[in-house]
Parts: structure tokens; sequence; C-alpha cells
């Protein structure tokens, strides 16, 4: 749970000067999965995101419509 999390954080920060700030309610996800998920992303950014570029299990910070997001490159249905 978040409760718990933060005060694992609160215990384990030690000395140190830290500010920890939950950020949950401020970001979502969209899973976008399937055969042709690339070729759907691809028609509103411009990343690119080849295997080479996007490698399995990173991320990256891309451009879509007027925003910027941050695409994960996972998969859970077992494609490319």
């Amino acid at each position: 749970t978040l409760q718990r999390d933060l005060a694992w954080l609160r215990r384990h920060v030690g000395e140190a000067f830290v500010v920890i700030t939950d950020v949950t309610a401020a970001e979502s996800v969209l899973c976008l999965m399937g055969p042709d998920a690339r070729k759907l992303i691809q028609k509103v950014s411009p990343n690119d995101f080849s295997n080479e570029n996007n490698p399995f299990g990173t991320f990256q910070e891309i451009e879509i419509g007027m925003g910027l997001a941050r695409a994960h490159r996972v998969t859970y249905v077992g494609e490319l």
C-alpha cells in the first residue's frame, strides 16, 4: 500500500535531507498491446519505436500529441 511504502522510505533515508512526495495521482497508465501497437503509436508520435532504439525492458520519453509521456517497452501478451 501507499502508506506502507512511504513509511518504509521515511525509515530508510537516514540522516540525508530528502523530500518524499507522492505523485501517484499525477500519473496514469495506458496500455497499448497487440501486433499493431507500434503502427498505432507511430500515428500519434514522431519518436522511433524500433527494436534498436527501444529495446525490451527500457523506456523513453516520447512526444505524443501536444505533450510528453514515458513509454515503457514491456510485454504481457508475448508478441514483439
